[in-house]
């Protein structure tokens, strides 16, 4: 297969070592990169309504290198660079089209309006993809923090039914199960007597 050079790295993206003469490269289909996140959604649907399939990707690996299953992680610099471009682009075009020269023709003021509405359509697709990028990089323990927590008072909470789940997986036995009922009716009875003072 003939690749063009300034596809093929200095080294091997799997392994590091230095590409000699003598190389692979593989290629493999992209089924849907909107779905995994490594495009612009809002382009990449975009084609995808148009009929456009994904492509095949060249990636280059050392003999004894397997390439991956899917594409490298996206880069966020990139992306914001498109971004900066796509909301300068809209910017101007909707400034161009809201307050139009007296040189420009209806049919030029209409296709400056269409044209910055597709530029804010497409950096509303970057900075999407931002996000994306910014969740798949966050360390384990903020990703853990952004779970709401579960409060113990649920009032959804049944600690009845809670303590027979818990005796039928074993991980109580049946003194423990006998006490949590026990404490259950004594709360029970210790409301009932709260409403009937009231």
């Amino acid at each position: 297969m003939v690749v063009s050079e300034r596809l093929i790295p200095d080294e091997c993206p799997e392994c590091g070592r230095d590409f000699d003469d003598e190389y692979e490269v593989e290629v493999y289909h992209v089924e849907n990169p909107a779905q995994s996140g490594y495009h612009n959604p809002v382009i990449r649907r975009t084609l995808d309504a148009l009929g456009h399939e994904a492509g095949d990707m060249h990636y280059p690996t050392c003999p004894d290198c397997e390439p991956p299953t899917k594409p490298p992680a996206p880069d966020g610099g990139s992306h914001h660079c498109h971004l900066a471009n796509s909301a300068l682009g809209a910017f101007v075009l909707g400034a161009m089209a809201n307050a139009a020269p007296a040189t420009m023709t209806s049919s030029e003021i209409g296709f400056a309006a269409l044209a910055s509405v597709a530029l804010a359509a497409v950096a509303v697709g970057e900075y999407l993809q931002i996000a994306r990028i910014h969740e798949r990089e966050k360390p384990a323990w903020e990703r853990k923090w952004d779970v709401e927590p579960v409060l113990a008072d649920d009032e959804d909470a049944d600690p009845v039914e809670d303590a027979r789940e818990a005796f039928l997986a074993g991980e109580i036995d049946e003194a423990e199960l006998e006490e949590r009922l026990d404490e259950e009716l004594a709360d029970i009875e210790r409301d009932r007597e709260l409403l009937t003072e009231r």
